[in-house]
């Protein structure tokens, strides 16, 4: 809800800008005659301004400028609005009379109501102080007849002037309810109720910490930094009452509802309460800033906001931010783990429990989700015993370390971070999605969503290179092929030379079949879709289904590669191979099976 007021100090903004444009806009396109005419403060440079003084009727305003920023101390002491005071000088610096009347023309200055102006505005810059006196309308009303200090001429201006010079203290005044440099403080202090929300900045990396309630937690920094922009720009909406001595009772402010206070180190920088709202406009209430003890109106939200459970402005993340450089190896304990390292082209090799190539792209993509990875709420914050969480030891561990050698000179790997997952939480006898966590450098119990971990990558097979085989087609002996209980036979005599069942075979077909046998030689998959020979039951793997065996001939030993086809799915059919004592399934590249498996590794009826 905007007051009046509010309304007033936006029109005057937009005013000072349309009335810059305006006589700029008149000033371009002048004729010489009125191009002649001087500007009324033609050396005024509004940053030389120090100190400004403003009269009319009932009103008089004194504002100074200290350090760069403007203070009121007239009619009262209150930090002062720049724009509307900057924007008048900009406009007095700037301004050129439409009309000009000598001083030998002017008869009496009671004509122009210069005698007695309606308004006087003085500037001092520079060890000089200007005046501009303001005087009636034109006849027309167009226009506003003006003089500047020493001189008796008569100078006609257009009449928005009159728009934009100030109609009370409140004009002139800050209407930021806070007014904090950003080094202005460390520690911000919420009390409300029994509620004491307190948060800190460590001096060493500027982050935030939540201070109380007690135990000392992890602060969402980005969200506290957004929070503080917002609290700078809380606008008062209404100024009620300077009083010191006003009753605070009816505002609620005998006993505030909440105290929003700003310290740095021991010293208190600021303070704020807060009490009711008017009973006719319940998106606002009252506040009094202690340093001024005036009581104002301004708008509940941000209070509201500042009021959420603290679990809401805690940092919910299970690692930190971390540099790519920070750490080079990659540990999963648990249920088929792993341990990966960077390499030096900045690929990923699996170490252990075997050694060989790791899907670079699967392994990023687990980094990637483990630095997003968010709890959804803190389950208890002083645990005893862990093991009822399923952490100690934990179900499953993904460790970030860094290769270093130890005081003996013996290589070793550091720990950079790492979460524990537990068990899953439950509601009564019924098993959530919500699975238990802790960060290593923490003693809290975290939950995090099941399907987060369900998309994260954390088993060998999931991780492993999706080069399937790797072998040349002279390496191929033969292929043979079972569908539905029947079996063909298709052997390699020579290149592009094959015979099926002892018959050879078209030149055609051959090429067509030793092309089929490249492409199984450097089989790739998109990725990996399912482990384990229940995973074939399930997805529909029948004990007689489709399936081809390469028989490679290597060193004079033949070495069987298996391969088997089950139900098809949007995306193509799946398949499955034998990696490591289990069978893994993915789905079969498209073109390959209908241009080529389809085609050429059938078994005639």
């Amino acid at each position: 809800m905007n007051t009046t007021q509010t309304k007033a100090l936006l029109l005057v903004a937009a005013l000072l800008a349309a009335f810059i444009l305006m006589f700029e806009f008149r000033d371009s396109g002048a004729d010489p005659a009125a191009a002649e005419i001087p500007r009324l403060f033609r050396n005024l440079r509004p940053a030389d301004v120090t100190a400004v003084e403003f009269t009319r009727t009932n009103l008089s305003l004194r504002a100074a400028r200290s350090n760069g920023m403007w203070s009121l101390s007239a009619p009262i002491r209150y930090p002062a609005h720049a724009i509307p005071i900057e924007g008048l000088l900009d406009v007095c610096a700037r301004i050129k009379p439409q009309a000009l009347i000598p001083a030998a023309q002017v008869k009496s200055a009671a004509e122009f109501g210069l005698a007695t102006p309606q308004a006087v505005f003085k500037f001092r810059a520079g060890g000089t102080t200007h005046e501009l006196r303001v005087g009636n309308r034109s006849p027309v009303g167009n226009q506003v007849y003006v003089q500047a200090g020493g001189d008796t001429g008569v100078a006609a201006l257009d009449a928005a002037l009159l728009e934009i010079l100030p109609r009370s203290p409140d004009d002139w005044r800050d209407r930021r309810l806070l007014s904090l440099g950003p080094g202005a403080f460390d520690r911000l202090r919420l009390r409300s109720g029994t509620r004491d929300l307190v948060f800190e900045r460590d001096a060493t990396n500027g982050l935030w910490r939540i201070t109380s309630p007690p135990p000392a937690k992890r602060a969402d920094t980005p969200l506290v930094t957004q929070l503080l922009r917002d609290l700078q720009e809380w606008a008062v909406q209404a100024f009620v009452t300077d009083d010191p001595k006003a009753d605070l009772e009816p505002f609620g402010l005998a006993t505030p509802q909440a105290e929003l206070a700003f310290s740095r180190g021991t010293n208190d920088v600021l303070g704020v309460q807060f009490g009711l709202g008017p009973t006719n406009a319940p998106d606002l209430l009252f506040a009094r800033r202690l340093a001024h003890t005036n009581i104002v109106l301004v708008p509940r939200p941000l209070l509201d906001k500042l009021r959420a459970p603290y679990w809401e402005w805690c940092d919910a993340h299970m690692v930190d931010s971390l540099a790519p450089t920070s750490f080079d190896t990659l540990e999963v304990t648990g249920p088929d783990g792993f341990l990966a390292q960077r390499q030096t082209n900045h690929s990923w090799r699996i170490l252990s429990p075997t050694n060989l190539a790791a899907d670079t792209e699967a392994i990023e993509s687990l980094l990637a989700r483990l630095a997003s990875l968010e709890a959804i709420s803190l389950a208890k914050e002083v645990v005893t015993d862990f093991k009822v969480f399923g952490l100690d030891p934990p179900q499953r561990r993904v460790a970030l370390l860094r290769s270093t050698t130890n005081a003996a000179g013996t290589p070793a790997n550091a720990l950079v971070a790492a979460v524990d997952f537990g068990l899953n939480e439950m509601e009564g006898a019924a098993r959530t999605d919500r699975v238990f966590a802790r960060r290593h450098d923490e003693n809290f119990v975290y939950t995090v969503r099941m399907q987060d971990l369900e998309r994260t990558p954390l088993e060998l097979w999931k991780v492993r290179d999706r080069q399937v085989w790797d072998f040349t087609t002279a390496q191929v002996a033969r292929l043979e092929v079972t569908f539905q209980g029947r079996e063909r036979k298709l052997q390699r005599v020579s290149a592009q030379q094959w015979k099926a069942d002892g018959e050879a075979l078209d030149p055609n077909i051959s090429a067509a079949i030793e092309e089929t046998a490249h492409r199984l030689g450097t089989l790739r998959v998109d990725s990996w879709f399912a482990r384990g020979t229940q995973q074939l039951i399930a997805r529909g793997f029948a004990a007689k289904a489709y399936k081809v065996n390469v028989i490679l001939l290597v060193n004079g030993q033949e070495r069987l590669q298996s391969l088997a086809f089950g139900p098809m799915t949007p995306k193509g059919p799946l398949a499955a191979v034998t990696l490591d004592g289990q069978p893994v399934l993915f789905i079969f590249p498209t073109t390959l099976y209908a241009g080529f498996i389809q085609r050429y590794l059938v078994v005639p009826e």
